[in-house]
């Protein structure tokens, strides 16, 4: 991990990236062994498909922890925060597992890399 100086030199440490599809291109583009190419390509497909996992876990955790601290909190407001935090979580997962080949009426995204996502564990409230 390299370590970087974020606001008056406190230090910071961030992890190393590499993108992989950019690198998989480039193999290609060099005529590079497509084995390599093809194994960085599903490696970023699963790392995007835990991504897409993660953000509706993130929202369900972020509910429960808002429900817990709901005291104080006019009930109103409290459902509005619930509602919107619910419907994030459902919408992506539902992103996240959508099958390969199908659109979503919210938006259009890239079921290739989600196809793989289907038989992932469900999210917990």
């Amino acid at each position: 991990m390299a370590k970087s100086p974020v606001g008056g030199g406190i230090p910071l440490t961030l992890p190393v990236t590499v993108n992989l599809m950019k690198l998989a291109t480039s193999i290609e583009v060099k005529g590079g062994d497509k084995r390599i190419s093809s194994a960085l390509r599903q490696a970023w497909r699963a790392q995007s498909c835990s991504a897409d996992l993660e953000q509706p876990q993130g929202a369900c955790d972020a509910l429960a922890q808002v429900t817990k601290a709901a005291d104080g909190i006019d009930p109103l407001a409290l459902l509005h925060v619930q509602s919107g935090l619910l419907t994030t979580a459902i919408l992506l997962y539902a992103r996240a597992t959508a099958p390969a080949g199908r659109r979503v009426n919210a938006g259009r995204f890239s079921s290739m890399r989600r196809s793989s996502c289907r038989n992932s564990r469900p999210i917990t409230t």
